[in-house]
């Protein structure tokens, strides 16, 4: 079963909205894989690695003696990964084309790990059953996924915020995207027959005038600008794109106090030995 298509594409700006949003899930991302025993000399699988930042954080934890495929669909953000490892000095990185939701292994991995990858699935369990087919007895499984919450938690409140959220939300769901996968990752390992998963959903907040959310909210809802008015969630003269970054840091300004936008849930699971 192939993956479907990625609604967001590949294109620079998309490359770099993608770079900042992994600023704001690096820390999450790094408690999810000194949770699931990551350690020093593992061969590792990153499904779904897009321009790589998860890629080199694995290769960071395996280290040396360890090893990473890092595979994705999108030759503009495999090569971006590769000239980012080759900017770092990281030289235990493969990364290679391939559709992760069908590809083959030689030898079988000691972890599989993905980030926002199994939200795009058609069939997410059916693409962890896959994976973890990929995997020797005793490995570890473990994805991270966003959780988009249908409506925001802010005090004060932050309707622009709200509204611009939500219209990504609908966006994302209309076009066939789990907004809500990482709560549903414990069902998701249920469903693939993996042992059972343990769980933990990591708040993502925005502190006052923080710039990276407004970057985030502003450029994902820029990459959809093409697909909104398809879809029948927006127009572009609803959404005014040209002074959205100026009235949500208003509205940011005025407000202060934290607003949550959205959370990441991981999971993470060994196979039977």
């Amino acid at each position: 079963m192939s993956a479907t298509a990625y609604i967001l594409g590949h294109a620079p700006d998309e490359l770099r909205r993608l770079d900042e949003q992994s600023a704001i899930l690096r820390p999450a991302t790094l408690g999810m894989l000194a949770d699931c025993g990551l350690r020093p000399g593992m061969r590792v699988l990153d499904a779904g690695c897009g321009a790589g930042e998860v890629s080199l954080l694995l290769a960071e934890v395996v280290g040396p003696a360890g090893a990473v495929t890092a595979v994705d669909r999108a030759p503009e953000a495999l090569e971006k990964g590769r000239d980012r490892a080759a900017l770092r000095g990281v030289d235990n990185v493969e990364f290679r084309e391939d559709d992760v939701a069908t590809m083959t292994a030689e030898e079988p991995f000691d972890a599989v790990i993905g980030r926002m990858f199994l939200m795009h699935q058609p069939d997410p369990a059916g693409a962890l059953a896959h994976l973890a087919g990929l995997a020797r007895p005793g490995a570890v499984v473990a994805f991270g996924e966003i959780v988009l919450l249908p409506e925001i938690l802010a005090v004060p409140a932050r309707p622009l915020l709200a509204r611009v959220v939500s219209t990504i939300d609908q966006a994302l769901m209309l076009a066939g995207v789990h907004t809500r996968m990482g709560v549903g990752l414990r069902d998701a390992f249920a469903r693939a027959g993996l042992p059972a998963a343990d769980i933990r959903i990591v708040p993502l907040p925005s502190c006052g005038e923080e710039p990276a959310y407004i970057r985030w909210a502003v450029e994902n809802l820029r990459t959809l600008l093409p697909v909104l008015e398809p879809l029948g969630v927006a127009t572009p003269d609803e959404v005014a794109i040209e002074t959205l970054p100026e009235r949500l840091a208003a509205e940011a300004a005025a407000a202060g106090g934290v607003a949550m936008p959205c959370m990441l849930g991981t999971a993470w699971t060994r196979l039977a030995g």
